[in-house]
């Protein structure tokens, strides 16, 4: 597939979508593998907008009602160890607002390949169609505390390159739905699920956001889809290159993937 790669190294982030690169900063807008890395201004100072803090619930408990977020942080992290609960709890649409002025970023400590976790995502994945097989996982830790995990996924590539990867990351404070990479507009279906579909582009983007801001990324890539290596300006296929392919997946099927991947997540 054009413009993608299937290798992660420390400087070359396979994480938004999945097959895209980390760069070489801490800070890394999540691309597919959190997706590709973005040299924007993300690598600096981002202001955030924090959804407000509720009394502690149990796990079963609704969430609140709870008002756009108003509150400005300049310079926090907005990402958080994925394997704890957050202390935040809001909406999906309060997480994920074009009226926040943050964007999904993750401060990389460093990157970590065949964790249980991460092959246990793998083989979900694999679980789920049999008709993929090469395997890559990753994990980063956080740069201020290596024991926290602050992004984790996989991915896998069937024999005529399509793909299907999951990633998975918490928020700590509202973000930008336009700034996680896609080539379609993001549309809420349900009150926890986001879609971008881009028959045009060949993939097909599923978020589905938990109450405490984790969020699980599904993306389904077809065959010679464009993919999002260098977005939000996509690196053109070669002028050879055969039309993108819409994936095999339907967006019901990625949905229930999501929420299956979401219920892995451990408390």
């Amino acid at each position: 597939m054009s413009g993608q790669s299937h290798a992660l190294s420390h400087c070359a982030l396979a994480f938004v979508a999945l097959t895209a690169m980390v760069g070489c900063t801490n800070k890394t807008s999540v691309t597919d593998t959190l997706s590709t890395s973005r040299s924007t201004s993300s690598a600096s100072t981002v202001a955030t907008s924090a959804p407000p803090p509720s009394a502690t619930l149990p796990a079963s408990a609704a969430p609140p009602a709870v008002h756009p977020p108003s509150m400005m942080v300049r310079g926090a992290q907005n990402t958080g160890c994925i394997d704890a609960r957050g202390t935040l709890v809001g909406r999906p649409g309060d997480w994920y607002t074009d009226r926040a002025l943050g964007e999904v970023v993750l401060d990389i400590g460093e990157l970590k390949r065949d964790s249980d976790a991460a092959v246990a995502l793998s083989d979900a994945l694999v679980s789920f169609d049999d008709n993929y097989s090469l395997q890559t996982t990753w994990e980063f830790t956080s740069r201020e505390d290596p024991a926290c995990i602050i992004g984790r996924g996989a991915s896998v590539v069937a024999s005529d390159g399509a793909q299907l990867r999951v990633s998975i990351w918490r928020l700590t404070a509202s973000a930008q739905l336009s700034s996680i990479p896609s080539h379609a507009a993001f549309v809420a279906v349900e009150p926890d699920l986001f879609v971008s579909d881009a028959p045009s582009a060949g993939d097909v983007t599923v978020l589905k956001v938990l109450e405490d801001g984790t969020t699980v990324k599904v993306v389904a890539l077809g065959r010679a889809a464009l993919g999002f290596a260098g977005w939000p300006t996509t690196i053109a296929p070669p002028i050879d290159a055969p039309p993108p392919e819409v994936p095999q997946q339907s967006i019901e099927d990625l949905s229930r993937l999501a929420a299956d991947v979401a219920s892995m997540v451990a408390r």
